[in-house]
Order: C-alpha cells, then structure tokens, then sequence
C-alpha cells in the first residue's frame, strides 16, 4: 500500500477556493533608536495597523525563536495605534518585534522585524538549501541597525581577512534590510560573510564574520532518520513521532518505511518549497493508510478527517504548535503537489492514500490531503 508520490511539473494550479485567503497583517516600518540619551534605551516601533483591527498587541522578544511560549513580552494598544515608544529588551542584544492583531477577519500576525539598538549590525542564522546535489542557495539574515540614515553592504569572501581582491559585495542596502538570498554556492567551498553598515559621512560599523560550507552531497541522501518531533491529531486517535526523508533531486517523495512511520518530507533542495513548522511555509507529513499483514496503518484516521479537527505538531524543544484543518481534499494519485505545498503561510498537509485499491500496480487511485492552518 505504498504511499507512491511523486511531484510533476505543469500540472494545473489548485483551484483559489480551496484555501480561505489569511487576515492581512500589520505593516512594521523599522524601529529608530537613540543610542546616546542617558538612562534607558528606548526604540520608537512604527506600523501601519492591519485592516480593519479591534485589538492589536505590541511583542518583544530577544529570542530568535519565533515567539515561543514565555519568551517574549506583549503589551496590548489602543486599536487605531500606529506607533509606540518602548524600552528595549537588551540594547546588547538583536530585538526581534511584532504586531499581533484581531481583526474583523480574524487574527493575523505581522512578519518579524529585527533591530540591534546599538553597536553595529549583528548575523543571525539563515538556511541554506541544496540543489541538484551540489550547489546550494542561502539566506542571509541580520539585524540591523535601528537607525534610518546611512547604507548597508553584504560582503562575501573564500579569505575570513576580506582583502579587496577576492571580495564580493552586495549593495547598498536600505538601513532596515535583514535578509538577502543568494544561490551559486559550489559544494564544499567556504564561504566568509558580513554586513557593514556606513553612515552618511563614510563611518562604517561592521557585524562579526560568518561562515559556511556547503554540504550538499552528503545532505542529498533520502535515507529516513529520526528527529524528536511529535505529530498529534487528538480527535482522530492519531499519535506518532516524526521521521524525515529529504527530497532527492528526481522530486520524488519516499516512501513511509512501516505501518506507523509518519514522514516529514524535508525540500531544503527547493528553496520555494522548503518549509518547516513554525518558521513559515507548508510542511507535507506522509503517512500509510493501511499496511500489507498489519491493516489499517497511522493515517487510516484521516478517513474521518474534518474541517475544524486540531492538528498539534510539537517540536523536540517542547513548543507545541496548533493547527486546524481548513480543507479536505481528494486529489488524483498523480497530480502534482507543488502547487499545494507552495502556498504561503503557516500550513501542514497531512497526505496519505485512499480512493479505489488498483492490485494490478498495487496502488489506490488517489490521494488525501488534510490541510491544516497555524492558529
């Protein structure tokens, strides 16, 4: 009963209503900071308030963890706030801020602005992505200065000394820049990167110097291994730690390896595709149906799926992540993916099979795919 999928090209787009369009969020403009008055550092935070806000809250955090539970601080404003005048967290350290909103939609929230109140810009960690087994495509990620004069440059070097001669340098970029992606990164050849910010008399304060080398031979592998993951689906019965497979270069996605292995498929060699729970993107979670000898297998339960049901997906660090299942749909056994999996936002697709069992290939007609939105 193997979960036979594979991702084609040029197939159709999925249909617009399948998926409810989000809230649109606050608009955050970058924060300024006065770095020489005396007693505590206060950041001046500007946003344009999403459409049609009742309630909207101000958070803070020095935590590059995407606003986990008990890591930040929130303070609730008046609605039709479009600024506030804060302390900052740590001025030492990078500040990471949001706006969360409930709206007349539904509640959204902003994307993440990051800022260093003073000192110089400082490198945050960034992925990279492989493809074709050899190149490999990164994101850049800093924060920046919180001030709105002057110019940044990303520069890049194979020498950590950054001489004039072997040095790459991306720019200028606009003061709140904080993040840039690049891809033609050969395998296995180190790469040395900062930001330097210049400020309009020519005075430049630079971040420490990252590094990297691309390790996607080794990465390409679609060999299953184990992370601490946990997939919940409290009304189904469904319980079941995650495995990953990484997506070879052929974009074909393996299979489960037994009736209870529930798969994380991992697209870090697909840049448009990559995604994981909590960071953005749509994550595709494979599961059997039912298993030769066994019988109904980890996702026989999807069956019963239902807009509304809760999907939990815990990370290994303990952070619990909520979903609930916008769309239930059944798609032919060879209709690409790609389409559903680029789809913006915080999303989970659990897919398994179902439809009519076919002995001759040994394979079920179609797919299922329970679509499950980040609350």
């Amino acid at each position: 009963m193997a979960l036979a999928c594979v991702l084609g090209a040029g197939l159709p787009f999925l249909p617009s209503q399948r998926a409810a369009a989000q809230p649109l969020g606050a608009v955050l403009d970058h924060p300024l900071v006065d770095c020489g008055s005396a007693g505590a550092v206060e950041a001046s935070f500007r946003w344009l308030p999403a459409p049609g806000t009742q309630r909207q809250w101000l958070e803070l955090s020095v935590f590059d963890n995407g606003f986990a539970p008990e890591t930040f601080a929130s303070t609730e404003l008046p609605a039709d706030a479009a600024s506030y005048r804060a302390p900052v967290l740590r001025p030492d350290l990078p500040n990471f801020w949001r706006i969360r909103s409930e709206t007349a939609e539904g509640p959204t929230i902003s994307a993440t602005g990051a800022f260093m109140p003073c000192y110089g810009p400082i490198l945050l960690q960034g992925p990279l992505y492989c493809h074709f087994g050899a190149i490999a495509t990164v994101e850049f990620r800093w924060a920046p200065l919180a001030v709105s004069v002057g110019q940044q440059w990303l520069e890049m070097s194979p020498d950590p000394a950054f001489p004039a001669a072997a040095l790459t340098r991306v720019g200028p970029l606009s003061p709140a820049t904080q993040n840039f992606r690049r891809g033609g990164f050969v395998n296995g050849e180190a790469v040395y990167f900062r930001v330097v910010w210049v400020d309009t008399d020519g005075n430049e304060r630079l971040s420490q110097v990252g590094g990297f080398a691309p390790d996607c031979l080794s990465s390409a592998s679609t060999a299953i291994y184990a992370s601490d993951d946990v997939l919940v689906v409290p009304r189904l019965g469904i319980r079941a730690p995650v495995n990953v497979r990484d997506v070879g270069p052929d974009g074909a996605l393996g299979v489960p390896e037994g009736a209870y292995d529930v798969v994380r498929y991992d697209f870090g060699q697909y840049p448009e595709l990559a995604s994981y729970p909590g960071r953005g993107g749509t994550t595709l979670i494979g599961g059997h149906l039912d298993y030769y000898v066994v019988g109904p297998a980890v996702f026989w339960p999807l069956r019963q799926a239902r807009v509304g049901d809760v999907v939990e997906y815990r990370l290994g660090d303990g952070t619990a992540l909520t979903y609930v299942v916008d769309w239930v749909a059944d798609i032919p056994w060879d209709e690409s993916l790609n389409p559903y999996i680029a789809q913006g936002g915080d999303a989970v697709i659990l897919i398994t099979c179902t439809g009519t069992f076919d002995r001759s290939v040994r394979r079920y007609d179609l797919r299922r795919l329970v679509h499950a939105t980040r609350q």
